[in-house]
Formats: C-alpha cells, sequence, structure tokens
C-alpha cells in the first residue's frame, strides 16, 4: 500500500511538473518569420517586442487579450494561433479595417 501511494505521489508531481513548465506565452509564440498568405511579404516578428514588415519597423506588445501593433495609428487585432504554423489576424481598430482579416504562415527552413 505504501509502495502505490508513492508511486501516485511521484505520478502526480510529475504531472504538476509538466503542465507548469511547458507553457510557452503567445510573445514566445509569435517570434519568428511570418508570411501573409497569399502574398510574397513577409513580417519578422522579434522578442524585443519589434516588428519589421517592408513598410517599416514597429512595435507590438500584447494586452486583453488582443495584438497591438504600433504603427502610424495603433492597430489592435485579435489573433488566433492554428497549430505551430499558422496565425490569423483580425483587426478590431481601426474601424476602416474592422472584421479584415490575415492569415500568415511561419517561414521554416
Amino acid at each position: 500500500m505504501k509502495k502505490q501511494l508513492v508511486i501516485i505521489g511521484i505520478i502526480a508531481s510529475l504531472i504538476c511538473v509538466e503542465l507548469s513548465g511547458c507553457t510557452t506565452s503567445d510573445k514566445d509564440k509569435i517570434v519568428g518569420t511570418w508570411r501573409i498568405s497569399g502574398s510574397d511579404e513577409f513580417w519578422l516578428f522579434l522578442d524585443n517586442s519589434t516588428m519589421a514588415t517592408p513598410a517599416g519597423t514597429y512595435y507590438y506588445r500584447f494586452e486583453n487579450g488582443s495584438l497591438i501593433i504600433e504603427m502610424n495609428t495603433e492597430s489592435v487585432l485579435r489573433y488566433r494561433f492554428s497549430g505551430n504554423d499558422d496565425l490569423v489576424l483580425t483587426y478590431i481598430e481601426p474601424l476602416n479595417l474592422y472584421g479584415h482579416y490575415l492569415t500568415l504562415t511561419r517561414k521554416t527552413y
């Protein structure tokens, strides 16, 4: 009986460590080079919260479940990762782009 309790305790501890230690933040997930579907344009998200595009370099941050990109005006996008290689961005602001979306695919080497 003692052996079974020890084994159950070890298994429970391993499960807790596994669940708490393997989470990856959205910022970690977004870092890398992404191609806009249907385009030859690439966006590069760096771990220092900057984003490089053919149009320039901008700052980004995650806030209240949204991705904020500071361009000429602040763009607010809802984001969703689809697996490891797809990222869907839907504009919330500016209002003239509301509902438009971009699908980005991670560039693999």
